[in-house]
């Protein structure tokens, strides 16, 4: 009796906000429902909210409330119901966290953390720079100690490469239909990654993160991952981000060295060659002979006369990319301890 009471229940509330959401026009109340039962669900099983927070990842879209609040749908909302969840989890199972907490990484992260804290009262934005510190919070509980607590044994690894995969080849099978209604052109790549995607660069980013567990997948013998990749391929090619082709190829080299167990040759090499060529470059200021011409610095519509630009320094993204080192080198001058605070270097480095 109760089980039906409960049902009925669930029932009429589900069928009460969507009625609110058709009459109102703010669809958003859509939401409400499969959020009230993922919550539900959660507190009889947080695991489920950790794999859905997972798989939303590559769906999710940016939302923003004003000018200045924002948010990512439904992927960060999951995390906010998660953190708590994860809290609790972590207070019961406190012996395990201490291995957890022992390792190196986590030591660095949790110093990071503390030392954002700290900055967050001499920000110059103090309002922006704890938001900024909120942020941080609920994406490290999740996604380092939800890992950590809900990642058991090595199928849980595959389910974690596969509702991970599985939304991202529908996202990029999306993104592709639309960019081949427009000729698969350079200047349209950003409109056509919405509303999943903020631009062509984020898209590319996480292709390349997810192309080795569709690798991986392969390897471990079913073939149909192999037309998964391929997609995948199709997609990082098609996403026109620079960063992210040498990304894949930089992570191929390393991935080389590590099988080698040769990394540590690789990395001084790498330190040799980076302050070699420093020195060489200021060197009687023979930097300046390479400065860009920022004069002639423009944004090109054509992915061939943007990839001419960039190797003539004539790129505006590469010109910003100077602008900003630049600043930075300034405003450290000026704030060379506690520097101007979490989040608050974009809104001022014009003026430096």
């Amino acid at each position: 009796m109760n089980g039906t009471f409960s049902y009925r229940l669930l029932f009429a509330f589900s069928i009460g906000f969507i009625a609110l959401a058709i009459f109102s026009g703010q669809y958003l109340f859509f939401a409400v429902v499969p959020a009230v039962m993922l919550l539900v669900a959660g507190l009889a099983e947080p695991r489920i909210l950790f794999f859905c927070l997972l798989f939303t990842i590559p769906l999710s879209t940016e939302y923003h409330f004003s000018r200045s609040l924002g948010t990512d749908l439904p992927d960060e909302t999951l995390m906010w119901i998660l953190t708590p969840f994860v809290f609790f989890m972590m207070a019961r199972n406190w012996r395990s966290m201490f291995r957890l907490f022992s390792n190196p990484l986590v030591i660095v992260l949790f110093i990071s953390l503390c030392w954002t804290l700290i900055t967050v009262f001499t920000s110059i934005s103090p309002l922006v720079s704890f938001k900024y510190l909120l942020a941080k919070i609920w994406y490290i509980i999740p996604f380092v100690a939800g890992t950590w607590l809900f990642v058991e044994s090595k199928k849980d690894l595959n389910r974690i490469g596969l509702v991970l995969l599985i939304p991202m080849l529908f996202a990029i099978i999306f993104i592709m239909i639309r960019h081949a209604n427009q000729g698969f052109g350079f200047e349209k790549v950003n409109a056509v990654t919405s509303p999943f995607f903020r631009n062509h660069v984020n898209y590319g980013a996480l292709l390349v993160c997810l192309i080795p567990l569709a690798w991986a997948f392969y390897r471990m013998g079913n073939k149909l991952w192999l037309a998964a990749l391929l997609i995948m391929m199709t997609g990082l090619i098609l996403s026109y981000s620079r960063g992210a082709w040498l990304a894949l190829g930089a992570g191929i080299i390393v991935v080389w060295f590590i099988r080698m167990r040769m990394l540590q040759w690789l990395l001084a090499v790498s330190a040799v060659f980076i302050i070699g060529i420093s020195a060489w470059l200021i060197q009687d200021n023979r930097y300046m002979t390479y400065k860009p011409v920022y004069e002639r610095t423009i944004y090109h519509q054509s992915f061939d006369k943007h990839m001419e630009a960039t190797y003539n320094m004539q790129d505006l993204s590469t010109m910003e990319r100077f602008f900003r080192w630049i600043a930075a080198v300034n405003m450290v001058k000026e704030n060379g301890l506690m520097g101007s605070g979490p989040n608050s270097f974009y809104p001022r480095y014009k003026s430096y």
